[in-house]
């Protein structure tokens, strides 16, 4: 919560325009409420620029995304469904802005887990 609640004042002592309220809730999380003329600004620029809102114009650099990393040996679960969801959006936003994205997803079957289901075996 303390880590929190600096972030929120720091963000406070900068005076973003663009936030109208900043709140610190449990077990640490941060909501931002962005104000409506930003939100309003927004929406303008998505009807005037169309399918090229968000692109940035000048050439950006090769980046790889590596996300969801299961261990192969326990039961796929919502956590790592949730970072396949998380790092597919955050490829995309990046291809958008015109980034050379490459994104991958590490299978977890390396180091001593595996050796020991293999010595089982």
């Amino acid at each position: 919560m303390e880590i929190a609640e600096n972030i929120k004042k720091t963000i406070v002592e900068l005076k973003v325009d663009y936030i109208e309220k900043i709140e610190v809730a449990n077990p640490g999380y941060i909501n931002f409420y962005l104000s409506k003329e930003c939100l309003q600004g927004q929406i303008i620029k998505i009807i005037e620029e169309k399918e090229k809102f968000g692109e940035l114009y000048e050439k950006k650099e090769k980046i790889m995304v590596e996300y969801s990393q299961p261990n192969t040996h326990k039961e796929f679960h919502i956590g790592h469904l949730r970072n396949v969801f998380i790092g597919s959006a955050l490829v995309e936003v990046l291809r958008k802005a015109k980034y050379d994205v490459v994104s991958a997803n590490y299978i977890g079957d390396t180091g001593s887990h595996i050796a020991k289901c293999l010595w089982g075996i």
